[in-house]
């Protein structure tokens, strides 16, 4: 049975729909090839659809479509081979064992031009179209020779042919006189665990400070600009991913199990750029701005809490913080709107008198300060108590549900069959930032031998079945024999959650015979895939 993935971001959950399924084996087992020597990184082979690491002894055929990557799986396709400095020219190669970083001994490879990273790079053997000096010259000549060589990507300066870096695998090709029907097996190699923390070495001039329910993050800039992931000894997943600004530096909401004293890493695929250790925030005393206020500051009413500041349209979009004298008072964040105003909190500060607020960058340099004149109250005082509640949630964004086949029965030409359910599945969208998401459905042509009838035949229509269903919507019924694909099968509007129940959803699906399809069981599949808004 032909089998797809469907793709949620907590995983792959296999799925596969036919008229009547049969079985077909994708790939034979081989002898393993000795461990690989030699490479500069680690490199794996991948499926071009999935992303998912090629077993060891899988036996691939000469034409294979496959990828290299730097990781075991990469199943969101943003694992890459970054170019040293000096690079002028990345390929793919196949070369004598031991002759990798030899250009002239190479046998075959083929030009990539000059990125600044391979991603997703294919390396099928006989896509290395170009003839190398070493013995036998070429793909199709290594095919037929076949024995053991590396398969790889290399980094060079084109003009020396100087190798600067080579990734490979070592690879056994079993010979045919026919290239198109050689076979070989490759090298898996043993993946590292990352990050290891037991390499930890603090970053001069990196920090990571615990502030006001925000993560400071200066990773030096060094790392400017660079999008990296968070990772928390103790935690294997990454806890945040956080773009650095021009000078290395990222304010991100405090992530789960980070705290004073625990050991992190920044790292940018399978690479560590920085190592910090989180701790808490210690103030400096803020100074008092004194001269010519550049801020201006509506005047409150008696018994306002909080005043507006236009900090200028040069602000628009900071967050920052305010502090109120004569006495050095926080009076908390302050997001500026797209004209550079915000609200301030007063509580804190004595009323009958005039007071400087100031607005703080991260480094407590003043960008905006102003003054203003509280009135003094004329009401009885009150007493407040402040109040707190914790909503929790699960963070949960997932797409589960059984894969079983389905078989949609048998029917004559012209006709189309009574419809079938395709099996509930649930969407859980427990997330915090209450994105939304999108379901589509694509589906494969169904085919019997060399004949094959369009995806069209097969028609969709998405039901909710029940859970949690706010927001949620189905898609426009796919008509068989006229369906157009990929299709919306649900839609969940932004600001919408199927908290921790999830929506249970499903799809009756029916299949029309075209009047000139021949006779014979037919299959496809169909691709449920789940996107964040």
């Amino acid at each position: 049975m032909k089998m797809l993935s469907r793709r949620g971001r907590n995983g792959l959950v296999a799925v596969a729909v036919a008229a009547a399924l049969v079985a077909v084996p994708a790939m034979s087992a081989n002898a393993a090839v000795v461990p690989t020597v030699g490479s500069d990184k680690p490199l794996y082979l991948q499926d071009t659809d999935t992303g998912i690491q090629i077993p060891a002894g899988t036996s691939l055929n000469w034409n294979a479509n496959i990828v290299a990557s730097p990781e075991a799986n990469d199943e969101d396709y943003n694992a890459a081979f970054p170019a040293p400095a000096g690079t002028t020219k990345a390929v793919t190669f196949l070369a004598p064992r031991g002759q990798e970083k030899n250009y002239t001994s190479w046998n075959a490879f083929a030009s990539l031009g000059n990125p600044s990273q391979l991603l997703m790079a294919s390396i099928t053997p006989s896509g290395n179209t170009s003839a190398g000096q070493g013995s036998p010259s070429g793909a199709g000549a290594v095919a037929i020779a076949g024995g053991d060589y590396s398969l790889g990507v290399a980094f060079l300066v084109d003009e020396t042919k100087t190798v600067l870096e080579a990734d490979f695998t070592f690879i056994t090709v079993v010979a045919n006189a026919n290239p198109n029907n050689a076979t070989w097996t490759f090298d898996t190699p043993t993946q590292a665990v990352f990050p290891d923390f037991a390499n930890y070495s603090a970053t001069a001039g990196a920090s990571a400070v615990i502030r006001n329910g925000n993560l400071e993050i200066d990773a030096t800039a060094a790392n400017a600009n660079k999008t990296v992931d968070v990772f928390v000894e103790g935690t294997a997943a990454k806890v945040a991913t956080v773009t650095l600004s021009a000078q290395g530096k990222a304010v991100n909401t405090l992530p789960a199990g980070v705290s004073t004293g625990k050991r992190l890493v920044l790292a940018e695929g399978q690479t560590a750029v920085a190592w910090v250790a989180a701790s808490d925030y210690v103030a400096p005393a803020p100074v008092e701005p004194t001269g010519t206020p550049n801020a201006t500051i509506s005047t409150p009413a008696e018994g306002d809490g909080s005043v507006t500041i236009d900090a200028g349209v040069a602000n628009a979009g900071k967050t920052l913080r305010a502090v109120g004298w004569s006495n050095p008072t926080e009076l908390g964040n302050v997001l500026l709107d797209s004209n550079g105003m915000g609200t301030v909190s007063i509580v804190g500060l004595s009323t009958g008198a005039t007071h400087t607020i100031a607005l703080l960058d991260t480094d407590n340099a003043v960008v905006a300060w102003g003054t203003v004149a509280i009135p003094a109250p004329t009401y009885t005082l009150q007493s407040e108590v402040d109040l707190s509640a914790e909503v929790l949630n699960s963070g949960k964004f997932a797409l589960e549900g059984a894969a079983a086949p389905v078989n949609l029965g048998s029917i004559k030409r012209g006709g189309t069959t009574a419809a079938v359910p395709l099996g509930a599945f649930t969407v859980t969208d427990d997330r915090d930032d209450l994105k939304g998401w999108t379901l589509k459905a694509d589906v494969a042509d169904f085919v019997n031998g060399g004949n094959t009838i369009a995806k069209s035949a097969l028609g969709v229509t998405p039901k909710i079945v029940g859970g949690e269903t706010d927001g949620i919507s189905t898609g426009a019924t796919q008509v068989a024999g006229s369906g157009v694909y990929s299709a919306t099968l649900a839609d969940a509007a932004v600001g919408s959650t199927t908290i921790e129940t999830g929506a249970q959803l499903d799809a009756d699906l029916t299949f029309k015979a075209p009047k000139t399809a021949k006779k014979g069981t037919y299959t496809s599949t169909i691709t449920l895939t789940l996107v964040s808004k």
